[in-house]
């Protein structure tokens, strides 16, 4: 019974007795406490706001980089200005002249042409052999109205 009493702390002996807190120590406890749970709190919003922009960021950039490796007017070789490649510029060059390719298309082929230096060197080719050709054909079909 005795090695019982020796595993037990004597409380009484080593026990200081209890004093009355200072007037408004426990209202400046209470407040600290509020207060670093608020700090917490604040914390922990600016990592989860800090955290959904980062993802809507990367959400973002993937979504552009797939919106551009879908839209078949970027694939192709060359530089792209206004939602359109030069392979695909040019490709549509003849329709162009003619006024026959699409409105939406059009507009992005004239935006292309107004920063691409080397699109708008080939156009002008096109134009004049386009000329050449129109020029040729008339001559011809006067020649013929003249025999």
């Amino acid at each position: 019974m005795q090695s019982e009493n020796m595993n037990q702390p004597d409380h009484q002996e080593n026990s200081q007795p209890w004093e009355d807190c200072p007037q408004g120590e426990v209202g400046r406890l209470v407040g600290s406490l509020r207060q670093k749970k608020r700090q917490r709190r604040a914390i922990q919003g600016a990592a989860f706001v800090g955290i959904a922009m980062m993802l809507l960021a990367v959400g973002f950039t993937l979504s552009q980089f797939l919106l551009q490796s879908s839209d078949p007017l970027l694939q192709g070789k060359g530089h792209q200005y206004a939602g359109i490649c030069c392979e695909k510029v040019q490709s549509y060059g003849k329709e162009y002249m003619a006024d026959t390719v699409d409105t939406k298309i059009a507009h992005k082929i004239e935006g292309h042409l107004e920063e691409c230096q080397q699109c708008q060197s080939k156009f002008e080719i096109m134009q004049q052999e386009l000329l050449n050709t129109t020029a040729q054909f008339f001559s011809f079909d006067q020649y013929a109205l003249l025999q």
